[in-house]
């Protein structure tokens, strides 16, 4: 199933943008509400995040937020707080009509504290929103900016980050079915 019609697609829509272009996007503080009433009427379900609180209390968050001692048996808490556990344990269930955005607030706040977590989490919220694009499902990550002044100097530090590296993987064996 196409995870658009052509004509959603040729709108350049905010969710199209987001999916095709790696499953991140982002939208001003004052076109927030604007963009999030859009995508509710669209059938999006809103999961929101503030990383302005803290990288403690964003931990937590997690930790809470995908049942981290349920599925895991730990805490997601200072020590095991890595980024291919966090990978590990980043679910959430898309509806095959509609979809999922993640909501980050205060972004940038996260970023100056822990630039390489929340990169790490970027790059896992790619993944996840192009493993769920290939099954025709709609999720991806949107961070609210505050407003950003008109001269390049003074833009966000986050526009322009790298999330992830992609490399050609080895050769697979037997990887298609007969």
């Amino acid at each position: 199933m196409a995870a658009f019609t052509p004509e959603e697609f040729t709108r350049l829509r905010i969710d199209c943008w987001a999916l095709v272009y790696g499953g991140v996007v982002t939208v001003e503080e004052t076109n927030r509400d604007a963009c999030i009433g859009w995508l509710q009427r669209h059938g999006y379900r809103m999961e929101t995040m503030d990383l302005g609180v803290g990288f403690d209390a964003v931990a937590a968050e997690v930790g809470r937020r995908f049942d981290w001692v349920g599925n895991f048996g730990y805490a997601y808490e200072e020590g095991r707080r890595g980024l291919d556990a966090l990978s590990d344990g980043f679910h959430f269930d898309v509806p095959d009509e509609g979809g999922v955005v993640l909501e980050l607030l205060r972004p940038e706040d996260l970023f100056r504290d822990q630039p390489k977590w929340l990169l790490g989490l970027l790059g896992v919220a790619s993944r996840h929103s192009a493993y769920h694009m290939a099954h025709g499902r709609r999720f991806f990550a949107l961070l609210v900016l505050p407003d950003l002044p008109c001269g390049e100097a003074e833009r966000s530090p986050l526009l322009g980050q790298v999330l992830a590296r992609q490399e050609v993987g080895f050769p697979q064996r037997r990887a298609w079915p007969d």
